[in-house]
Formats: structure tokens, C-alpha cells, sequence
């Protein structure tokens, strides 16, 4: 590297200017890697941040998309039975399975297994978070309060009321 250096010359009392050569070592100095480094780190904690925000939504959207597909099934099956749903499942409380034992529990898979079925699908359904998606039948449950609804839970997310199907809660 090369750069200019004043020099005083007493012949004629003008500085001039001479080129000097400098010797440097080449590379960087710590202080320039750390600097790199902090930015690298930055960028990726806020790429992550995004990512992470993208795959929740993601998540979510499906987790929504599988709620409305059970709720359709049993809609479907209401009809196609004409009956309330713990008419077709056989219980009042699926869902207390998985409240009970816990929504991965094998109890819960099995409570799930045997009321899923019973509105037209292969068996259980897991939702994005893992845990199986349940079903409380409430309709026509008591007599004191027979027009509770139907809901589908999914336990990490939300839960959907399932609308009346019986003549008697119609006007709910």
C-alpha cells in the first residue's frame, strides 16, 4: 500500500510530496469479525422470528381446515342418522377422555378412535400441536338443560360449537 507523505526540503524551502511505501499484513482484525458476527447472529434471530411466525400460521390454517371437516362429518352424520350426536356415538362426554387423561393419552386416542369413526372417519385425528382433536356431545344430554351444543375441541387452539340439530333446540 502506498500513500503520500510531506517531506520538507531545505534546497528549495517547499514541502513536496514523496511516495512511501508501507508494508501491512492483510486480513482483518478482531474487532471487524466480531462486528461480522454480531450481524450475521442478528439477521438470523430475525429470520427465525419470521419462520417461526410463518409455521404457527401455518398451523393454525390447518388446524381451522381440519375443524371445519369435522364439523361438516358431523353435520353429514346428524343427517344421514337423524339423530343428535351422543345418539351416535354412544356417549355424552368423549371429550372427558382427553380432559381427564390427557390429550396424547391412550385413553384419549381410544375414546377419540370410537367417536370419530361413528361420524365417518378412519379413527382418531391428531391436530398440529399433537393432541387429539375431541368431541363433547351436549345436546339432548339432560333433561333440565337439554339445548347445550355440540362442540369440537382442539385443546392448544380453539373450540367450535357444533349448531342444533333437534326440533326442540331449533328455536335456540
Amino acid at each position: 500500500m502506498f500513500y503520500f507523505k510531506n517531506v520538507f526540503k531545505k534546497s528549495n524551502l517547499n514541502f513536496q510530496r514523496e511516495k512511501v511505501n508501507v508494508s501491512r499484513k492483510k486480513g482483518f482484525t478482531v474487532l471487524e469479525l466480531l462486528v461480522v458476527i454480531a450481524i450475521i447472529g442478528l439477521l438470523s434471530g430475525i429470520m427465525l422470528m419470521s419462520i417461526q411466525g410463518a409455521r404457527e400460521k401455518a398451523r393454525r390454517t390447518k388446524a381451522d381446515s381440519e375443524l371445519q371437516e369435522i364439523l361438516k362429518a358431523v353435520m353429514m352424520a346428524r343427517i344421514d342418522q337423524d339423530k343428535v350426536l351422543r345418539q351416535i356415538t354412544g356417549h355424552t362426554y368423549s371429550a372427558g377422555y382427553c380432559e381427564y387423561y390427557g390429550y396424547t393419552s391412550n385413553a384419549c386416542k381410544q375414546r377419540m378412535d370410537i367417536t370419530m369413526r361413528a361420524i365417518g372417519f378412519s379413527g382418531a385425528i391428531k391436530d398440529p400441536w399433537g393432541k387429539y382433536y375431541a368431541i363433547d356431545e351436549n345436546e339432548l344430554e339432560y333433561t333440565w338443560d337439554p339445548c347445550r351444543k355440540d362442540s369440537i375441541i382442539s385443546k392448544d387452539y380453539k373450540i367450535i360449537q357444533v349448531p342444533f340439530y333437534s326440533p326442540q333446540c331449533l328455536k335456540f
